[in-house]
């Protein structure tokens, strides 16, 4: 995630729908670990709020 803050190549609104999708992503982790025993949270959710927090950075909202 940091690497993606730190390019310079991509535009503001590139880096909100790269970090938006990778929330999407996090977030589904999330529901299949809810509904699996088998499966441990695994530091997903300081991740989903890490990314949480780098939208706000950026001005943006889920």
């Amino acid at each position: 995630m940091q690497d993606l803050l730190n390019d310079e190549n991509l535009t503001r609104g590139e880096k909100i729908e790269a970090l938006k999708g990778l929330y999407e992503h996090g977030r589904a982790e999330q529901r299949t670990a809810s509904e699996s025993p088998m499966i441990d949270d695994d530091g997903l959710n300081d991740t989903l709020r890490n990314i949480e927090k780098a939208l706000a950075d950026l001005g943006a909202k889920l």
